[in-house]
């Protein structure tokens, strides 16, 4: 059993490029459940924000992939925030046997360990760390507003100060580094898929490790 948890906060919609994390969420999970059905495994999908919002039990065979593909790609955030530990204490309740997870977000908050350790306890979760460039790196553009996604909190920032972009870098890579040193301590594996970039070498390289594994 192949369960995708998806992030369909309004964070996933921002960003500078012209396809949405969104979009490549939807994407990299279309690409993954069409290899699964062709493995004869079952699918099922977990929508989440500030709570979760859809859920589809696993089941086989194309027509049920296509739908899964179609609740991604029509999803759209009903509540503020993304809550991934809410998302995690849900999928631990509703699916019992065990199942691989994976969870596709841009992991720009800062992690429950206590969730996530009873969640890894119960499945073999798989991270996929979605980002868009201006995430982790604030281009010189002279002051502007930014507008937080999903609370609607604005702030005027000179974005040409040095300081400042260097102190937006360190909060992402403080986030990122606490994420890392929790995922390898839950052995949870972790694939990275940037907008803009191509993802298959990423996919590939995880599924030739995993196999060189088993």
């Amino acid at each position: 059993t192949v369960i995708f948890a998806v992030d369909c906060s309004a964070s996933q919609f921002a960003g500078a490029g012209a396809q949405s994390k969104a979009a490549l969420a939807a994407e990299i999970a279309a690409v993954l459940a069409l290899a699964a059905i062709r493995n004869d495994d079952r699918v099922g999908l977990l929508l989440f924000s500030g709570e979760p919002e859809r859920y589809v039990r696993p089941r086989g065979g194309a027509t049920h992939v296509l739908r899964l593909i179609r609740e991604v790609l029509r999803a759209r955030p009903a509540s503020p925030g993304t809550d991934l530990a809410a998302a995690l204490q849900y999928l631990v309740g509703v699916q019992r046997r065990r199942a691989t997870v994976f969870l596709i977000s841009d992991f720009l908050e800062p992690l429950d360990a206590a969730r996530l350790r009873a969640a890894a306890s119960r499945h073999d979760l798989i991270a996929i760390t979605v980002r868009d460039p201006v995430d982790e790196a604030l281009p010189a553009a002279g002051i502007v507003t930014l507008a937080d996604a999903e609370t609607g909190a604005a702030v005027e920032v000179d974005t040409s100060d040095p300081a400042v972009r260097a102190a937006y870098a360190r909060r992402v890579a403080a986030l990122d580094a606490a994420r890392a040193a929790l995922f390898g301590q839950l052995q949870i594996d972790e694939i990275r898929a940037d907008v803009g970039r191509d993802y298959v070498p990423a996919l590939l390289r995880f599924f030739r490790r995993r196999g060189a594994a088993a």
